[in-house]
């Protein structure tokens, strides 16, 4: 009986030494407690003045959002957003990272920037020539402003990005201003 018992004890602890890692979601009581929530959310939910948000689906395996916005200590924050599948060459792992970002040139110039270009005034864009067999990319503008609030698409494709319009060159902008190198292998 002892020996009995004793293997099934080991077989038991091999079985849990050689299974793979579980992970679950465990519950965080405090987590939504302050009006400071997710800036996912939608804009007239988030108790804040100033918020842009942009939306970059870029053919790619992860999409990333970066959002600007007013703290509730009336300042400026962004962080880069990043959510998908990355590829190690044998398997698929998900990500989901959020990374704070700053530009180039302090958030007094980029807020200015923005409410120079009128965004308020923009509308949905699809470039004309989208062809089905190279990458069509995908951006969605989102802001609220004092006065102000827009949400707007612009969808092009690879070949058509560089023509020069108001919308590749706010993409362009905020690249830059927030060095975003989007690598794709």
């Amino acid at each position: 009986m002892v020996k009995r018992n004793l293997l099934f004890l080991g077989i038991l602890l091999c079985v849990n030494c050689c299974s793979s890692k579980q992970y679950f979601e465990v519950r965080q009581p405090f987590k939504n407690y302050t009006y400071n929530q997710s800036y996912l959310l939608p804009l007239n939910t988030i108790k804040s003045d100033y918020i842009f948000r942009i939306w970059f689906f870029d053919s790619t395996s992860v999409d990333k959002v970066l959002v600007v916005f007013k703290n509730e200590k009336n300042e400026f924050e962004s962080q880069l957003i990043s959510f998908g599948k990355v590829h190690d060459g044998k398997k698929f792992k998900e990500v989901y990272t959020v990374v704070d970002v700053k530009p180039k040139n302090g958030f007094g110039n980029l807020i200015e920037h923005l409410q120079n270009d009128s965004l308020a005034k923009y509308e949905d864009r699809t470039d004309n020539e989208l062809v089905n067999d190279e990458s069509v990319y995908q951006y969605f503008f989102e802001l609220k402003f004092p006065n102000e609030q827009n949400s707007f698409k612009y969808v092009t494709s690879k070949s058509q990005f560089g023509n020069e319009n108001k919308y590749s060159y706010l993409i362009k902008y905020l690249k830059s201003e927030f060095n975003l190198n989007f690598t794709k292998k």
